[in-house]
């Protein structure tokens, strides 16, 4: 999340010659990556990175207590039944599957996996839970995810502010699109000539 200082705080131990772990990212930028790697290479510095997160005490515990079913299965079809379907089919079905009234969830961005078809049945899955208590959160430039009635949706353009739907620029964006894709089309194309 913060590459952009893991170069910074990095240099003086290359410069020292002294070996690193560093959490991903180690870089922001390719430009960063290449002089990054011009540094290890010129000092002969090695250098893995990675993230520590899973080595962490609670993680550690998480996987116990998931390995001895504390938790429950993730699939009661077995452990390999997601990995028999594409990437969007078994993030549905993992929804499907596991989502419980009363919970908290957290998404970023879960339309990536999905087609717009199937995005209305994660909202229909999401709608199913709000009326038993879920709550979620929802990192999304979906307008049919935007659309969920009474979300409140918050921009993070600049200030993070609410926002209604219809100014949403996901949702300005699509509706311009559908209704004028033609002519949008042809100059968008016409510009890159």
């Amino acid at each position: 999340r913060h590459g952009d200082n893991h170069y910074k705080y990095a240099k003086p131990y290359i410069e020292s010659g002294i070996p690193m772990f560093i959490d991903k990212p180690i870089t922001c930028t390719e430009e960063d990556a290449k002089v990054f790697m011009e540094e290890l290479r010129a000092h002969k510095v090695p250098v893995c990175g990675g993230t520590v997160c899973a080595l962490t005490d609670h993680v550690q515990k998480l996987k116990k207590a998931v390995k001895e079913e504390e938790y429950g299965k993730l699939s009661p079809k077995g452990s390999m039944y997601y990995h028999y379907k594409s990437h969007g089919e078994s993030f549905l079905a993992m929804a499907q599957d596991n989502f419980k009234g009363n919970g908290l969830y957290i998404f970023d961005e879960p339309e990536a996996a999905l087609s717009p078809q199937r995005q209305l049945t994660l909202l229909y899955e999401i709608n199913r839970c709000v009326k038993e208590g879920s709550q979620f959160i929802i990192a999304t430039h979906s307008p049919i995810l935007l659309g969920m009635p009474e979300s409140e949706i918050l921009s993070f353009d600049g200030k993070i502010q609410p926002i209604d739907y219809e100014d949403t620029e996901s949702y300005k964006i699509t509706k311009m699109f559908i209704n004028d894709r033609k002519r949008i089309l042809d100059q968008l194309l016409d510009e890159e000539e």
